[in-house]
């Protein structure tokens, strides 16, 4: 039997922000604080497609508690977990220039100890290979009016629902879609969504895109039943091995459909499945 520890790193939706602008340094100070965040979500198969036993523990946290408790589970492949509450830690830093302060960015504390909110143990109990991939389970946040104001002019000849302009979304996508939706589509908003289209020309004026995120259609994807997570597992097997398939926002996805070569994952981030081997894979975002 195989004990593999994981930096639950990857496996915790991280909703912070680093965005910060360079000024004159004055006084700097920290607090510490804490978030309610959500696990991203872990599909786990065997490499042959045999069923094997596997143990696995992981932070949680449960409404009332003072922190997080760790839930240990025997699951056979394949399997999904993930998508619960998790209480992180997080150092937020503020600049002061002694009659004012000014926050800066958000810093994530991470905690691999037990209770930590990235603590993952995964317990092998066959003699068979183990493969899994991650799902962001980010959730979906629209712009602002004032944000989209800050914006380039846009111009589309169908109408826009400016108040369902995506910012935040589940990654990564395929096809239009975030993969989330695709095996889990009772979490999709269930509506249509409009996207900014980043252009690779400056004479072509159209900018926003509208995608249908609502059953049975999702992007380009028609599922009249959800993916099976064996089929998403597949998914990151072809972005591991050619490319083109998987991509970390929906601005690099279009830049592929407009001919921008090596814009996946494969590219951007590297190796987005590995065999025993977790990439860090998540996605930053404003609390």
């Amino acid at each position: 039997m195989k004990t593999y520890f994981k930096r639950l790193f990857i496996f915790t939706a991280i909703i912070f922000s680093f965005q910060f602008h360079c000024e004159k340094q004055d006084d700097f100070q920290t607090e510490k604080k804490q978030a309610l965040l959500q696990h991203n979500y872990l599909i786990v198969n065997t490499t042959d497609g045999t069923p094997a036993e596997v143990e696995v523990s992981y932070s949680v946290y449960i409404a009332g508690n003072k922190e997080n408790t760790v839930i240990t589970e025997r699951k056979t492949t394949p399997f999904v977990i993930g998508g619960e509450k998790v209480m992180a830690k997080y150092d937020s830093i503020y600049e002061s220039n002694g009659r004012d302060r000014w926050h800066l960015y958000n810093e994530p504390y991470y905690d691999y100890q037990p209770k930590g909110s990235d603590y993952l143990v995964i317990k092998n109990t066959s003699t068979t290979t183990l493969e899994y991939a991650v799902v962001g389970a980010q959730k979906v946040r629209y712009y602002a009016l004032p944000e989209l104001n800050r914006k380039p002019l846009i111009s589309r000849k169908e109408p826009v629902n400016i108040n369902k302009m995506l910012k935040d979304y589940p990654l990564p996508i395929y096809k239009g879609t975030p993969v989330l939706y695709l095996f889990k589509p009772e979490l999709a908003p269930q509506t249509d969504v409009f996207t900014f289209w980043e252009s690779l020309s400056s004479d072509d004026n159209t900018r926003i895109n509208k995608i249908t995120l609502k059953t049975p259609t999702f992007g380009s994807v028609t599922l009249n039943t959800p993916m099976s997570i064996t089929d998403v597992l597949a998914l990151y097997k072809e972005e591991f091995e050619n490319g083109n398939t998987l991509f970390d926002s929906y601005s690099t996805y279009y830049s592929h459909l407009l001919g921008e070569p090596n814009r996946s994952l494969k590219r951007l981030i590297g190796i987005c499945l590995m065999v025993f081997g977790m990439e860090n894979y998540l996605q930053d975002r404003s609390l």
